[in-house]
């Protein structure tokens, strides 16, 4: 089992440094660093995506509270990984990501000023079932679909339920998102859902990006 962390700072390297010191003092097995262009940093997760192997996708979100980000939820989140590797080990290379950013910027844009309504902070956490062998393959949605009920259960344990409302901003569509009805998506965006059908309409109207199966206009 292996815990990496990925710093990345946009500012002086030297400063940059300085904030990562405390995180080098643990005496990691490995640590480098270096300076690199955006397009760099932006294709460094395609490595373990790339074509000919199986893989699933599975988003949630951590809200951001006043304490910070409880230990015992990322503790416990470590282990459902190892729990899931352990069981499955079809799926052995399977990553668990926890995505921690400054949210000072869109959670400042109120919940009535643009078609998205979820503006309370958070931070996303996403599953990356990988597996080779085919045979795992009719097994995979529900054992990431385990994992993430686990991950649930330790959030609400941890931080509590209903932190941020109707739902949190994810960056990773999940299972249930991708099959859900008209009714839970009108429930989640409340009054600015014919907004966001509008949106969609105007700017997505073949269904592209796969964001949100947003009914026809006027239905």
């Amino acid at each position: 089992p292996v815990l990496i962390l990925q710093f990345i700072y946009n500012g002086d390297s030297r400063e940059g440094a300085t904030k990562l010191e405390r995180f080098t003092k643990l005496e990691p097995i490995f640590s480098t660093s270096e300076t690199m262009p955006y397009l760099k940093l932006n294709t460094m997760s395609d490595i373990p995506t790339k074509h000919g192997d199986f893989r699933l996708l599975h988003g949630n979100y951590i809200p951001i509270v006043p304490g910070g980000l409880p230990i015992q939820l990322v503790s416990r989140c470590f282990d459902q990984w190892l729990k899931f590797v352990t069981d499955n080990p079809l799926a052995s290379r399977s990553t668990v990501t926890i995505e921690i950013y400054h949210p000072v910027e869109w959670t400042s844009v109120p919940p009535d000023a643009t078609a998205y309504v979820h503006r309370n902070p958070t931070y996303n956490i996403f599953y990356l079932p990988h597996w080779t062998d085919p045979s795992f393959t009719e097994y995979a949605a529900n054992a990431v679909a385990s994992l993430d009920k686990a991950f649930v259960e330790a959030r609400d344990e941890f931080i509590g339920r209903g932190a941020t409302g109707n739902g949190g901003y994810t960056n990773y569509m999940d299972h249930t998102n991708r099959t859900t009805g008209i009714a839970w998506l009108k429930h989640r965006f409340e009054g600015n859902y014919l907004r966001l059908i509008e949106v969609k309409q105007k700017y997505d109207p073949v269904g592209l990006f796969g964001r949100w199966f947003i009914e026809p206009k006027g239905a």
